[in-house]
């Protein structure tokens, strides 16, 4: 990697290890100038060459994660967005549903006074019904002692229709006897009648 790409790579780095990175690519600067007015030997200058390029790789990775980082942030944020948005949708949602609660518990409590009300029509309703099944009572006793009454008083008719039949029977053979009664009288009357024109 040449210098200007790890520079480049450096620019997109959050500013403050940027700074940092710009401050470590410059003492290297410094100690390679320091380096080059010495005598090194060509291993020396080859170890420090790696540890450039190990460093200029970790600044890469670094400069990568940091623009991983970025972005999970600004994913973060998003989701802070629809989260706060979720979250303001729920408080209204909430907010709905405690005035349906509160509407709920007021027609719960108008059916409780309604039920305490039916609860008490029925049991007057009830007591009704009972004074009303021993006023039945009452009078399927007074509709028996009734029958009963109006059975004797029908045998009592019909003894009173025999006696009467035969009352009428004798009335009618007394009727028969008084006719035959009045016609010998008369038959008597007319033979004392001759019998005094004779004398």
């Amino acid at each position: 990697m040449t210098l200007v790409q790890l520079i480049r790579k450096i620019e997109r780095v959050e500013p403050s290890l940027r700074e940092v990175l710009f401050d470590i690519l410059e003492e290297m600067e410094k100690q390679n100038a320091r380096l080059e007015e010495l005598y090194v030997s060509r291993l020396e200058f080859e170890e420090l060459k790696k540890a450039v390029q190990e460093l200029a790789q970790k600044v890469a990775e670094l400069a990568e994660a940091q623009r991983r980082t970025e972005e999970e942030l600004k994913a973060l944020s998003e989701a802070q967005k629809r989260t706060e948005e979720a979250l303001r949708r729920l408080t209204e949602r909430q907010e709905r549903l405690e005035e349906a609660q509160r509407r709920t518990e007021e027609r719960v409590s108008k059916l409780e006074e309604g039920q305490a009300r039916l609860e008490k029509a029925l049991a007057e309703l009830a007591e009704a019904q009972r004074r009303t099944e021993e006023e039945l009572k009452a009078l399927s006793e007074a509709q028996k002692r009734t029958e009963e009454a109006l059975r004797r008083l029908t045998e009592r008719q019909e003894r009173l229709e025999e006696a009467q039949r035969r009352t009428e029977e004798r009335v009618s053979k007394l009727e028969e006897g008084q006719a035959r009664l009045e016609r010998a009288l008369a038959e008597l009357a007319e033979a004392q009648r001759r019998t005094e024109e004779r004398v």
